[in-house]
């Protein structure tokens, strides 16, 4: 086999190679640039915000939805609405960096600040507050023929409280405790959709509900059945409910709130906060806070959800008993209202 020259004689390339490889190795230079310029600008945004909701058909969920749509419709921020258990498990994942934001229920908030909040260990520092959306009022449902006039009666009824780690479960237990009921009840822990179907089939005596009054969902139901309104107001007085949960507020549900229902009725009501972790930036809170409660936000929101009316700068820090975020702070102090911190 003949042996390859590699002295420096063959390596030398013939008059104008080396012209017609630069000729060649441009359109290849610009190739790669233009394809690294493509990279770059398709590069992905920034990544959306999370924002824990509730039960499928309840007002958490789409009080969420509506506002994560208001929101990104008058900015740049983008958001996606997660399904969940409700208020506690909001309360939870948050201070756990599951989530960025979440509804809670001001009570859940002040108690799990404190370590306090049954099922939420260790006290939730890493969680702040931004503002009070709406008020949610408690609300018993019953067939209107059922013999139940008063939450205190009957002993051993099954009643539907809402799904495990969810506020409003929780709500039930605190209030049929301070009625000294709670080991009277049968609760099952089911949520709104679910309960409402074994109410109609016979399987509880009751449903509980913590929900911004009207709420779409029972609306629909006291279109649809035959409902009536339990007073939870009256055992509440006579018992120590005020004094053990002095974050709940009495309410009354008016008369003619829901489809049939011709009396107004004495409950109480706790207060949905928006809430968020510490390692949302205080620049993304500003701008959320500032779109949302601008008057084009204000307005959408009413268009896209029933509770949108409550959303009121009047009312934005009522029921907040924990500290604010920063970027709540901040817009809040434009707003020319303070919170102390907590």
């Amino acid at each position: 086999m003949p042996k390859m020259r590699c002295d420096e004689k063959s390596l030398k390339m013939p008059p104008g190679a080396w012209r017609e490889t630069t000729r060649f190795m441009l359109p290849v230079r610009w190739l790669i640039l233009s394809i690294l310029l493509l990279l770059v600008s398709c590069e992905p945004g920034p990544k959306p915000l999370t924002i824990a909701g509730g039960p499928s058909g309840g007002t958490y969920q789409g009080f969420a939805e509506a506002l994560a749509e208001t929101v990104a419709s008058l900015g740049s921020q983008h958001f996606k609405v997660e399904g969940t258990g409700g208020s506690v498990s909001n309360l939870r994942s948050i201070n756990r960096r599951q989530h960025d934001l979440g509804l809670v229920y001001a009570g859940d908030a002040y108690l799990g600040r404190r370590g306090e909040l049954s099922g939420v260990q260790p006290a939730t520092k890493n969680v702040r507050a931004l503002c009070r959306l709406y008020g949610a009022a408690a609300q018993l449902l019953v067939p209107a023929n059922s013999s139940f006039r008063d939450p205190r009666q009957p002993p051993g009824a099954r009643v539907a409280i809402g799904n495990p780690g969810s506020g409003t479960a929780i709500a039930a237990e605190r209030y049929f405790t301070s009625l000294g009921m709670w080991q009277s009840i049968v609760p099952i822990y089911v949520g709104f959709k679910m309960g409402m179907d074994e109410l109609q089939k016979g399987r509880v005596a009751a449903l509980w509900l913590v929900v911004g009054a009207p709420n779409q969902s029972v609306s629909r139901w006291f279109s649809k059945y035959d409902l009536r309104l339990l007073p939870l107001g009256e055992a509440a007085d006579q018992s120590s409910f005020w004094a053990d949960y002095p974050f709940y507020e009495p309410v009354t549900i008016a008369a003619a709130t829901y489809p049939g229902q011709t009396a107004e009725v004495a409950s109480f009501m706790d207060s949905t906060l928006l809430l968020a972790g510490l390692q949302v930036q205080e620049t993304q809170i500003y701008q959320l806070l500032k779109q949302l409660f601008s008057a084009a936000g204000r307005k959408k929101m009413q268009q896209l959800h029933p509770l949108g009316k409550e959303l009121t700068l009047a009312n934005g820090l009522r029921g907040i008993h924990i500290p604010l975020h920063n970027g709540a702070e901040h817009f809040w102090k434009e707003q020319g209202r303070f919170m102390p911190a907590r």
